[in-house]
């Protein structure tokens, strides 16, 4: 489940030439992209602050290698398997699950009860975090002589 998914492709060709430039400024790029989603981390933690296993699980995936660079705040399904039917889409209205499933029945046959959503992760782009990218990107481009 992610909550952030920032586009970077107009970063590609800067990490290829911060690589190039050695001298730790792709490392300073990564840091700085991956503290710019802190915000957004500590956000979806706060609003989780119920669950015992949801803010643990929450983390900031950064991918500046592949064709389309990426940064996203994800929370893991394998630590946190709850966080998904818990956060209900984003909405507090209900969701259905099964008390006991049953392998010796159809899933028809179990006996299912609706349960409140807890919303905590709310999809939506972030004005703070856009901004924070934007000074570590400048920052990039001041150290390789762009600007």
């Amino acid at each position: 489940m992610e909550l952030y998914h920032l586009d970077l492709h107009e970063v590609r060709e800067l990490y290829l030439r911060a690589k190039l430039a050695g001298d730790s400024i792709d490392q300073d790029l990564r840091e700085g992209l991956k503290n710019a989603a802190q915000p957004a981390v500590d956000q979806v933690r706060a609003d989780a602050a119920w669950s015992s296993r949801i803010p643990a699980a929450t983390r900031v995936w950064l991918n500046l290698a592949g064709k389309r660079p990426w940064i996203k705040v994800v929370v893991s399904s394998t630590a946190a398997p709850e966080a998904r039917p818990l956060n209900n889409g984003g909405s507090s209205g209900f969701f259905r699950h099964p008390v006991f499933a049953n392998q010796d029945l159809t899933r028809r046959e179990w006996t299912w009860v609706p349960q409140r959503g807890r919303p905590f992760f709310h999809p939506e782009r972030s004005p703070a975090m856009e901004a924070e990218v934007d000074k570590v990107l400048d920052l990039v481009e001041f150290r390789l002589g762009f600007k």
